[in-house]
């Protein structure tokens, strides 16, 4: 991955972000419920989700717990993530799935999701438009979009923040944190940049902004329907 971003998480590469870097992603999202309430709240009772670039399942677990009524799928490049994310929730039963598969080329049918989030993956798509665009085509007309990714112009405070959560010893802290400024944050999107990037679709009521405290930011967005 730290020579091409864009290539499947192999077996260390994956072991180290389920353990260490997705958790305290998982944290930080899990302190601020109206992240995702406002925007998946208006799914249906019985709603059917998507997860793109799933990893270790973290959110479509936590999901799945707080919405019974919802099916959860996720989708992720890496076998190895997905064999993980099947393993951690394997006590949820048939409401939740887990895939492999690309986001350019989502091995899924046209308009069967009524939301659909992604969680710090798109900087891993070799082309995030086509990936957008896979990802409206399985979107059902007026369905509810949420992505969240690395802001390549994130405040410096808040990527120690972040760093100091992760799950590594202390005296790792420096490499980790060199890691997450030159190999992740690099080649990631500024805010504004993804600003672009969602207004040239079939969007409305785009909304997009840094999140405060935290090195990321986040577009909330729904299909236009008649698409």
């Amino acid at each position: 991955m730290f020579r091409d971003i864009t290539a499947p998480y192999r077996f260390l590469e994956s072991w180290f972000y389920d353990r260490a870097v997705a958790p305290a992603i998982a944290e930080m999202l899990d302190e601020r419920h109206d992240l995702t309430g406002p925007l998946l709240d208006t799914m249906p009772a019985e709603g059917r989700l998507l997860d793109v670039g799933c990893g270790g399942g973290h959110m479509v677990i936590t999901l799945a717990r707080r919405h019974p009524g919802w099916k959860i799928t996720g989708l992720d490049l890496s076998r190895d993530q997905v064999r993980r994310a099947r393993k951690r929730g394997k006590n949820l039963g048939e409401r939740i799935s887990f895939i492999t598969g690309s986001a350019l080329d989502i091995p899924l049918e046209t308009n069967c999701f009524d939301a659909l989030i992604s969680v710090c993956s798109i900087k891993h798509w070799p082309d995030p438009m086509r990936g957008l665009e896979e990802c409206l085509r399985v979107l059902r007309p007026g369905g509810a979009l949420m992505a969240i990714e690395v802001d390549r112009d994130y405040n410096r405070e808040d990527g120690r923040t972040f760093v100091r959560r992760q799950k590594v010893p202390q005296f790792l802290k420096p490499a980790a944190m060199a890691g997450f400024r030159w190999k992740v944050a690099a080649r990631s999107l500024s805010a504004g940049e993804a600003a672009s990037l969602f207004s040239g679709l079939p969007l409305t009521d785009i909304k997009a902004g840094t999140l405060p405290g935290m090195p990321l930011w986040m577009v909330t967005a729904r299909k236009l329907n008649g698409q």
